[in-house]
C-alpha cells in the first residue's frame, strides 16, 4: 500500500516532465522533480516512523516487563 503513492507519482510527473522539457521551460522541469523528491522523502520518512512505532509497540507488548504495569494476576 506504501508504494501506490510512488507509483501515482511517477506516472504523472512524467508527462509533466516530458512536455515542459520539449518546450524547453526546463525551470517547470527542475521544480518538478525537486517537488517529487520532497513528497517521496516525507512520504518514506513516515512510512518508517508509522512501521517502527508499531514494531516498538508489539515489542513492549511482548516483553514480560509489560506485567508490571497491568493489574490482573
Amino acid at each position: 500500500m506504501a508504494l501506490i503513492a510512488f507509483i501515482a507519482l511517477s506516472a504523472s510527473v512524467t508527462p509533466l516532465v516530458g512536455q515542459n522539457w520539449g518546450a524547453g521551460k526546463l525551470k517547470r522541469v527542475n521544480q518538478s522533480f525537486y517537488w517529487s523528491v520532497i513528497f517521496c522523502l516525507i512520504w518514506g520518512i513516515s512510512e518508517i516512523i508509522k512501521k517502527s512505532n508499531k514494531s516498538i509497540i508489539q515489542l513492549l507488548h511482548q516483553h514480560e516487563s509489560t506485567n508490571l504495569f497491568t493489574t490482573s494476576p
